[in-house]
């Protein structure tokens, strides 16, 4: 007799159940059951009337089927029942293999089978401009079955955007074994159990003009192995995680290079004249080194280019990187005519502007 809890294993996916010896059935004032999980609302609220009990029954019922959806994630024979038993979309979408996780209109949440032994969880992320099949490679979630077991490999949006659809799939598509976290502007996956956090990174990619696409050029993933039930098993190595203080041996290496790439664009720079007034040409140069515009180009130019670029004096991009920097620095706003000038605070806010983009932050292996 009393108030009885009815677990059903997820959070978000509780509800309560009042049993008395006369049957009679009561709920808390204001009491809402619901599922946090897939963004779905599924409850009620009851006030402290009687005769309630079927429409509770009912969302008990609802959230135990709820949860049965639900550990499907949970293994990678789950994952594969899951995709069988979904059925496809019919429309015009009948010729993808359309397979929805959740509710049937958000389709690009889907569950992709790339072979017997590998699935993806798609959170339908293509801001990469890839077909459907090379977005794939860079799918939030991803099971494998290999020879000695069966691995779960979870992947981050890209750097330096950030994506809330992706942090929501991965709060609602993990494993019940972990979860997804956020805490002071970095991502972690954490065990249930031990409740130990494993930073998550974003991964680090560029636009090629060249090839008129995106590419990676560093990828950051953390791979778990099932070892069953809720319990996994870290088996990727460490990652890199930015701290608040300055790489000595990094700043010994570039502060000589950028130096250089000052002394350069001073015998450069001059022949661009009052161009770099013009948002156009800022915006061509910004397209050269970085994914994103020219208003957030030291954020958006990867580390690796810029290190690549300060690095070779022959590079193709270099004029791009030194004029945008010196640009940024106030070299073309403080002398006659609003062309490049040089002056000790314009190369202070050079140096500062390519010490930003080259990245010479401490790493910690996380």
């Amino acid at each position: 007799m009393g108030w009885t809890t009815v677990e059903s294993g997820h959070e978000g996916l509780r509800a309560e159940r009042y049993e008395a010896q006369d049957e009679e059935f009561k709920v808390h004032n204001r009491t809402c059951y619901y599922s946090v999980r897939g963004g779905d609302y599924l409850g009620a609220v009851f006030d402290n009337r009687e005769g309630k009990k079927k429409e509770l029954e009912d969302i008990l019922e609802a959230l135990e089927r709820r949860n049965v959806m639900y550990a499907r994630f949970d293994s990678f024979d789950n994952v594969a029942k899951m995709y069988a038993e979904i059925v496809p979309l019919r429309g015009k979408r009948k010729a993808e293999d359309v397979r929805p996780i959740w509710q049937r209109r958000y389709w690009w949440r889907r569950v992709v089978k790339m072979n017997d032994n590998k699935y993806v969880l798609h959170d339908g992320d293509y801001t990469w401009q890839r077909t459907f099949e090379e977005s794939c490679d860079l799918a939030p979630i991803t099971w494998e079955r290999k020879a000695d077991g069966d691995y779960i490999t979870i992947r981050n949006c890209h750097a330096p955007s950030y994506s809330v659809s992706r942090y929501a799939f991965l709060s609602s598509a993990l494993p019940h074994g972990l979860s997804f976290l956020m805490s002071n502007g970095k991502h972690y996956i954490v065990e249930r159990e031990s409740r130990k956090e494993h930073y998550l990174p974003k991964f680090a990619g560029k636009y090629d003009h060249n090839l008129n696409k995106w590419v990676v050029l560093e990828d950051k993933t953390l791979t778990f192995k099932h070892l069953g039930d809720d319990k996994f098993e870290r088996v990727s190595g460490l990652l890199p995680m930015k701290v608040r203080r300055i790489d000595k041996d990094l700043k010994v290496k570039y502060d000589p290079l950028i130096k250089d790439a000052w002394e350069w664009g001073c015998a450069v720079l001059p022949i661009l004249g009052e161009t770099m007034h013009d948002w156009t040409v800022r915006s061509n140069h910004a397209e050269k080194i970085s994914a994103g515009g020219v208003w957030n180009w030291e954020r958006d130019c990867s580390s690796l280019v810029a290190r690549e670029i300060i690095e070779n004096p022959e590079h193709e991009a270099r004029l791009s990187l030194v004029a945008l920097a010196a640009w940024s620095g106030g070299a073309f706003d403080s002398g006659v005519g609003k062309v490049f000038t040089p002056s000790v605070e314009a190369f202070r806010g050079f140096k500062k502007s390519l010490r930003k983009v080259v990245d010479v932050s401490a790493v910690e292996l996380r």
